[in-house]
Parts: structure tokens; C-alpha cells; sequence
């Protein structure tokens, strides 16, 4: 399972403290599946808590999200962001406020990789379809920032016989 540090402990964990730091003193269990469940990617604003991860509970590994809205004391269900079409690996995050964006690589039924983008401007609770990202196969190892209204993707790409570095902005919140 995947376990979150408590963010609002009566007793926060102090970086002087970290070399004592028992885990179970501080951390939430966030997911219950028994199988595998990795990659945990973890973004915040304001007393917003976002986490994304790779889980296989399906038999096929998926996307998954969670989200807190008082700084980590509660949790959402959580909930799949990928279906049976993909086969997500190298999932990233990043947000700013209620945008939220998460990125992946793909590898479903092509032999080659794919980088998907999706994003939510509500913190969440909806999202938009996957956006292919890099025109052809072959984008990878996608990373992703948000700033305000704006969405930053950085992916590499074997197009001219790379690997070379793309960037790329989707700005529609």
C-alpha cells in the first residue's frame, strides 16, 4: 500500500527529528488493495493534497487519484483516471490550486510508447479526455508543471532518429 506522510499532526515531523522519524507516529494508509500499487506522486496548494499512482488491482496496471481538501486530514474515495485502453507507466503530476494536470507514458497495443495529458480545473472532481501528446508514436518519459492557467509538458520523442526534448503548452482551463 501507499501511506502519506500526516500533514496536520498536533506533532509535525521536524527536520531535526527525521533521523527518529517512526512512520507509524505520522502517516495515513491511503490505499487498501492488496496488489500492486507504486509511483506515488503527491502535489499541493492552499489546504488542497493531490496524489496519483500506479495500480494493478484491475489486472491491469491504471492510473489512480485521490484528493484532500483540508490539507490531508480526509481523503476522497479514489478514483481510476485511466481505462482498459491504457497501459500507463511513468505517471506525473502538478497543480496549482483546483488545476490540476497529470501526464503519463503509454504503452497499450502499439509497441511503442505514447505520453498522455489530461487535467481538471475543479480540483479533481472531473477531468477531460486523455490528450495524445507528441503527434506520432514514440513520446516518452512525459513531465509536467502548472502555473495559474497554463500547462507545461516536457516529453522526449524518437521522431528525427532522437531521442530529442519537446515542450509543449495546452493553456484551456
Amino acid at each position: 500500500g501507499i501511506h502519506v506522510e500526516n500533514s496536520v499532526s498536533e506533532d509535525p515531523i521536524l527536520a531535526a527529528d527525521l533521523q527518529n522519524y517512526d512512520s507509524g507516529d505520522y502517516d495515513y494508509r491511503l490505499t487498501y488493495d492488496t496488489d500492486t500499487s507504486t509511483q506515488p506522486i503527491v502535489a499541493a496548494g492552499d489546504d488542497s493534497v493531490y496524489m496519483v499512482w500506479l495500480d494493478d488491482r484491475t489486472g491491469i496496471m491504471q492510473v489512480y487519484f485521490k484528493r484532500s481538501e483540508d490539507s490531508g486530514a480526509t481523503w476522497t474515495d479514489e478514483v481510476p483516471l485511466t481505462s482498459a485502453d491504457h497501459r500507463p507507466v511513468n505517471v506525473d503530476m502538478a497543480s496549482d490550486g483546483n488545476h490540476v494536470a497529470v501526464v503519463w507514458e503509454d504503452y497499450f497495443g502499439l509497441g511503442f510508447p505514447r505520453a498522455y495529458l489530461i487535467y481538471s480545473v475543479d480540483g479533481g472532481v472531473s477531468w477531460t479526455e486523455p490528450y495524445f501528446l507528441g503527434g506520432t508514436i514514440g513520446s516518452s518519459n512525459p513531465a509536467v508543471e502548472v502555473q495559474g492557467s497554463e500547462v507545461f509538458v516536457a516529453y522526449m520523442h524518437w521522431a528525427s532518429g532522437g531521442p530529442d526534448f519537446y515542450l509543449t503548452m495546452r493553456v484551456t482551463w
